[in-house]
């Protein structure tokens, strides 16, 4: 499960800069390309944005461990 949560966001982060670059074949904004896709902005960027700080590391992609 952990793989297909890292392969789905970096399809996704390879999407969002092509976007970004005004590169994208079939989407012009961010907000469409999320609203089709079923993201929250919200979550993606927290994630795309720890996943660039973190000088690419995939690991960052999966979500922190929240427990005792």
């Amino acid at each position: 499960m952990e793989r297909e949560r890292i392969k789905y966001y970096l399809a996704s982060i390879s999407e969002y800069e092509l976007i970004k670059a005004k590169e994208h074949p079939g989407y012009k904004y961010v907000n469409a390309w999320a609203l089709a896709k079923g993201l929250c902005i919200k979550a993606f960027h927290k994630y795309y944005n720890r996943y660039k700080e973190g000088l690419f590391d995939e690991s960052l992609l999966l979500p922190g461990y929240r427990g005792p």
